[in-house]
């Protein structure tokens, strides 16, 4: 899945770090970050296998960046065509990269998808190659391609009209938080669907990358935090949230962008919440994907985070819940502390310490939530 956006001025690239092949190619399962963290990786896939994660998103420089879907090797003949035009010493613009895309019959097929964010014309614009689908409405205009194309339009086709109507300084904090709320029902498909989740069986997610075009040059969004956790009201009717039995991070170190996961399982001899498939995983761009590596056990990245992605299942009555993601911006790793959570990874366990203001917020966001459902309830009887 690849998709590119633009939210008024503001431009976006969104990818995910799967790469897939067919099942009777021999090569070995590569582990993945999931919810359902199996010994083995993640989910099995019905015909294919996850041979392995890379950054499809590659920045060139800082006005030059691509997101690539299709065939490896489609993708490779697409990447050394960049190659060519630098060593050439041409300017790297959208449309000369497009030009040469196109005088290429083997990238002219339907196996290769690109999404362009670079100079095209006399300003940085989105521009593409391939088969790709596309959305525009008020102040916002999209293209997607690969096999979730259609999940990333539908997403962002449902949001009102309003919603992309920002002020200037909100673009980035907007454009970033619309995509992980696609991100959260990606994850959220996952948990309530596990090998049948649409991520899974079309073959896409596992981590998710956004780049954003502000300041002048693109830049690749770090240090963003997933969680999901269960929660129940109440005899006050007060949201009581548990700990969160699911944490992923994602941030950059030089060019690799790593990714920790970990499941969070009560023991049941000592009731002490311990870390379960604690894994970090190095995803090297996709022109050396082979330099992918996962290690067990590694703490050096700390899940502090400027975006947090919350994903909580609600449970009340004895069958019933729903789950919703709660999204929110934070300016520095300490407000993450004091506005959100602060969870602490200890020897083989982990604590977390939720923050008054975020058992407001969260409180605040699911009661919003089932009064809007109480409201569409209202109006359905009323038909």
């Amino acid at each position: 899945m690849i998709s590119g956006f633009r939210l008024r001025y503001g431009l976006f690239l969104q990818s995910d770090i799967l790469l897939t092949s067919p099942k009777e190619l021999n090569c070995e399962d590569a582990e993945f970050p999931t919810y359902h963290n199996y010994e083995s990786g993640g989910f099995p896939l019905p015909d294919d296998r996850v041979s392995g994660l890379a950054q499809k998103t590659l920045t060139i420089n800082d006005h030059f960046a691509v997101a690539f879907s299709g065939r490896g090797d489609r993708i490779f003949s697409a990447i050394h065509l960049i190659r060519k035009l630098t060593v050439d010493n041409q300017e790297l613009t959208s449309d000369r990269y497009l030009s040469a895309l196109r005088s290429d019959p083997e990238l002219m097929d339907e196996n290769l998808s690109v999404i362009i964010l670079a100079p095209a014309g006399d300003e940085v614009g989105i521009t593409y190659h391939g088969p790709i689908r596309d959305f525009s409405t008020v102040n916002f205009d999209m293209v997607a391609g690969g096999s979730g194309a259609q999940h990333a339009i539908d997403h962002f086709s449902q949001y009102p009209i309003e919603a992309f109507d920002v002020c200037d300084e909100d673009i980035v904090a907007q454009g970033t938080c619309m995509a992980l709320e696609q991100f959260a029902n990606h994850i959220i498909d996952e948990i309530d669907n596990q090998e049948l989740a649409k991520s899974i069986t079309e073959c896409f997610g596992g981590g998710y990358e956004i780049s954003a075009f502000y300041d002048g040059k693109i830049n690749k969004v770090p240090d963003i935090v997933y969680a999901f956790a269960e929660a129940r009201f109440d005899e006050d009717m007060y949201l009581q949230v548990e700990p969160p039995n699911f944490l992923m991070k994602t941030t950059y170190k030089d060019d690799n962008l790593l990714i920790r996961s970990l499941v969070n399982e009560v023991d049941p001899a000592d009731g002490f919440h311990k870390r379960r498939h604690d894994r970090t995983f190095t995803i090297a761009p996709i022109t050396r994907f082979q330099e992918s590596t996962v290690e067990e056990g590694c703490e050096d990245v700390h899940f502090l985070g400027k975006f947090l992605c919350f994903i909580i299942k609600v449970r009340f009555g004895k069958f019933n819940s729903f789950t919703i993601p709660f999204i929110k911006k934070y300016n520095t790793f300490e407000d993450f502390v004091t506005k959100g959570f602060f969870p602490l990874p200890m020897a083989e366990h982990i604590t977390f310490k939720y923050s008054k203001e975020f058992n407001r917020d969260i409180h605040e966001r699911v009661v919003a939530y089932m009064k809007k459902l109480e409201d569409f309830g209202k109006t359905l009887q009323e038909e």
